[in-house]
Parts: structure tokens; sequence; C-alpha cells
């Protein structure tokens, strides 16, 4: 995402998910920490296949687009 923004120096600090559930738990935030590092994925095959839907960007120029719109640039590609 940063790479969308335009930044190459965001910084990511790897930290153990077990750590992250056992100080969310202490806090009483455990569930919340399971949806932020739980499983979950997305098959869009089904509506492709029934619909014919084909998305209309790819992942990459949807981040850049939505970017964009935060930064407040007036071109974002997307016809308003």
């Amino acid at each position: 995402m940063g790479v969308a923004f335009g930044r190459n120096d965001c910084v990511q600090l790897p930290v153990p998910v077990g750590l992250m559930q056992f100080v969310g738990g202490v806090f009483g935030m455990g569930a919340a920490l399971e949806r932020l590092t739980g499983s979950f994925s997305v098959d869009s095959s089904t509506i492709r296949t029934e619909l014919g839907w084909v998305p209309p960007y790819s992942m990459q120029e949807g981040l850049e687009i939505t970017a964009k719109w935060y930064l407040g640039e007036k071109n974002t590609g997307l016809d308003a």
C-alpha cells in the first residue's frame, strides 16, 4: 500500500502472531486480533463464471486510484 502512496520507506516490524494474540488477550482484544490474524480469503470465481463479471481494475490499479483519491488528486482515473 505504501507504494501506491508514492512511499517506499515504510517500516514493517515482524511481530509473532502468538505474541500479538497473548497481548490482545491480556487487554481483552482477543476476538479483534483473531479477525486480524485469522484466515480470510475471497473467491470471486462463481460471480465471474455465472455473470461473466470482470473486475474493472487490477488490485494494484485499485490501490493506486484509492491512494490518489485519498490524497485529493483530481485525475484518479475514475469517471465520477
